[in-house]
């Protein structure tokens, strides 16, 4: 059974790229959250804060509902075309490329890179007492993608049977479906031609490694259960010394992971039954089949999280981190390839960039892969490791410097290690401005701003931050993204 799966989810969703504070809408614009999260926004970033004093001492209780994060950027577009192109094609409002068009898509493609991720935590719960330390639970969603295109990959995409890797066009001239003439593939072939072609081949077929050798296609999307602890552990006359542990109970919806860099290569799947994906006649045979349409977990695992904090002389806070440390079997719809010769072609390419509605053009019996149903494979989760220092300047003012390095390698994984650093100001109780800057991770240098609204008891919080202020006024790589939330409480 041949597919082209890791085309048919480009954009799936909208990878752990470096949108290190998840959804805590709260951490938005600090950019180093390490040494500024508490309650149960600190799961996911440092258990061990869950140990510190209250903000608010008369309120032990503090839950949240709702609280949603996420970022797009692309080396492919700059703000302007997201907005004149990208968005219009996901919106339906957009018409078809012509061919020329199609040409200069995969122009724009040829090695951009294009990373995207949603957090959305639906509920979080935490309760902090003086003597037994922290306690806290939290339900959240991760969905992470990662792509970078070669050459090929990218003219494939958009050209399909067009791309010059192929060398012949086999031409229905008839209407029928059926191919009645062979002609070269070049820039001769006629507008005319171009509509009458059904596929393309090449005489110099490469093996599939070699072909998208550079690019990248990483897709995950799981849901965790975590419960956690935080604590100190130790006080001294100048130092406080907390320790926190989480675990998770993970289900994963859906992951792909498709890479060749020289002699690495792999490609696997598993995708829940709610992406429709049409697996063609023989999916019934793979002993990890899944049938219907709901989106139903493929996957199961545990994820562990461990963290270390200190605060020294009531100013300074120092973190360590280690976060996501588990794995996750894949046992429902699990698909692998193998690095097979691609010489044929039966799919025109996108006809848009609304890369969601035109998923299952690649995902059909004609795609470039030959993919083999297994019964389960194993993943490790993107882990990171995380350290930091804050410096509380004053009751107002406080700034932190942390780096985020990737621990893992596999789908949803930093592609490369982050360096954030960032501040809060307090001009009212009411209010509080967060404003940063982040190098590095999958993303480009970005400028997250966040703005907290409350009441000056603490009760209630509400905020938003947007995920890079300069990407508003155009220039450079964009990085699209925002963070919010209305519903937190203290009790």
């Amino acid at each position: 059974m041949k597919r082209i799966l890791f085309f048919a989810f480009v954009f799936a969703s909208a990878s752990a790229i470096a949108q290190t504070e998840g959804s805590a809408f709260t951490q938005t614009g600090h950019a180093a959250s390490l040494t500024f999260a508490t309650d149960y926004q600190c799961v996911g970033i440092n258990p061990a804060n869950l140990g510190w004093k209250r903000k608010y001492p008369e309120k032990k209780a503090t839950f949240g509902l709702g609280e949603i994060g996420y970022s797009l950027t692309t080396t492919a577009f700059d703000r302007a075309g997201l907005k004149d192109q990208f968005f219009p094609s996901l919106m339906g409002s957009a018409d078809d490329f012509t061919y020329k068009e199609k040409v200069a898509a995969a122009a724009n493609f040829n090695g951009a890179s294009i990373g995207a991720n949603i957090d959305v935590m639906a509920f979080g719960f935490s309760y902090q007492t003086d003597s037994a330390g922290g306690f806290a639970f939290t339900i959240s969603d991760h969905i992470s993608w990662f792509s970078e295109f070669n050459k090929n990959t990218a003219d494939i995409m958009f050209l399909g049977y067009n791309a010059p890797y192929f060398e012949y066009l086999a031409l229905d001239l008839t209407g029928d479906g059926i191919a009645d003439d062979t002609i070269a593939n070049g820039a001769g072939v006629t507008d005319a031609q171009r509509e009458q072609v059904v596929s393309g081949g090449t005489y110099n077929g490469q093996h599939a490694q070699k072909l998208i050798n550079g690019s990248t296609y990483d897709f995950l999307w799981y849901r965790s259960y975590g419960l956690s602890w935080g604590g100190r552990v130790g006080h001294g006359e100048s130092v406080d010394w907390f320790v926190g542990a989480g675990v998770k109970y993970i289900q994963g919806f859906g992951m792909i992971d498709i890479h060749s860099d020289g002699g690495d290569y792999l490609a696997q799947s598993s995708l829940s039954p709610g992406f429709k994906i049409d697996y063609g006649e023989n999916a019934s045979k793979n002993p990890s089949h899944r049938s219907g349409d709901s989106m139903e977990p493929v996957g199961k695992g545990i994820g562990i999280d461990i963290g270390l904090s200190a605060i020294v002389q009531e100013k300074w806070k120092i973190g360590l981190a280690y976060l996501d440390l588990g794995s996750i079997k894949w046992d429902g719809n699990v698909f692998v390839a193998a690095d097979s010769t691609v010489s044929t072609l039966d799919e025109d390419g996108f006809d848009n960039s609304n890369f969601f509605d035109q998923a299952d053009n690649f995902a059909s019996d004609r795609g470039i892969y030959e993919w083999v149903g297994v019964s389960e494979v194993k993943t490790k989760l993107p882990g990171t490791l995380r350290t930091g220092v804050g410096y509380v300047a004053s009751e107002k003012t406080e700034l932190g410097i942390e780096t985020v390095l990737p621990m893992s390698d596999e789908a949803g994984s930093m592609r490369k290690a982050a360096i954030n650093m960032g501040g809060s100001y307090r001009p009212a109780e009411w209010l509080s401005l967060n404003l940063g800057i982040g190098i590095g991770g999958n993303y480009p240098t970005r400028m997250p701003f966040g703005i907290t609204l409350g009441t000056k008891d603490g009760t209630w919080e509400a905020g938003f931050g947007q995920r890079d202020i300069r990407s508003l006024f155009g220039g450079g790589d964009p990085t699209v993204g925002m963070c919010f939330g209305i519903l937190r409480f203290r009790v």
